[in-house]
């Protein structure tokens, strides 16, 4: 009987152990979601805007601000496709592609850096902060 108490003591304390372990959060989507500002390469203005939202925890969706200073929208052109969210380090990395397009990008910090192609064709070079 001593045994079994001892054993059923030894079981607890490894399941406390195991229950008081902080579990690693994988809602990266979360964590990079948000409003960036800064520049594209390709557009004339100076500024530029990319809103990353959440899908789910690995996936966000991408809108992109395409229009140069000359067309004056103010409309985001979305990637037609969920964009997959990896950790790598302290960096997030964010990848995607279709038949048409494709997105390559990282998240540092606050900073975001992010391509986007139409087939071989460059069509964003953006690099911003986090609002």
């Amino acid at each position: 009987m001593k045994k079994l108490s001892i054993i059923a003591v030894a079981v607890l304390a490894m399941a406390a152990i195991f229950a008081s372990c902080k579990k690693e959060d994988k809602d990266y989507a979360a964590k990079i979601s948000g409003t960036y500002l800064g520049t594209n390469e390709f557009k004339i203005e100076t500024s530029a805007k990319v809103v990353i939202t959440r899908s789910d925890d690995e996936y966000v969706t991408v809108q992109y601000d395409a229009a140069t200073e000359e067309e004056n929208t103010k409309e985001l052109a979305p990637v037609g496709f969920k964009v997959r969210v990896k950790k790598s380090g302290d960096n997030y990395t964010l990848s995607g592609s279709s038949n048409i397009e494709s997105v390559d990008g990282t998240v540092t910090g606050s900073t975001l850096k992010m391509k986007v192609y139409q087939g071989e064709i460059e069509i964003i070079n953006f690099v911003g902060t986090k609002q």
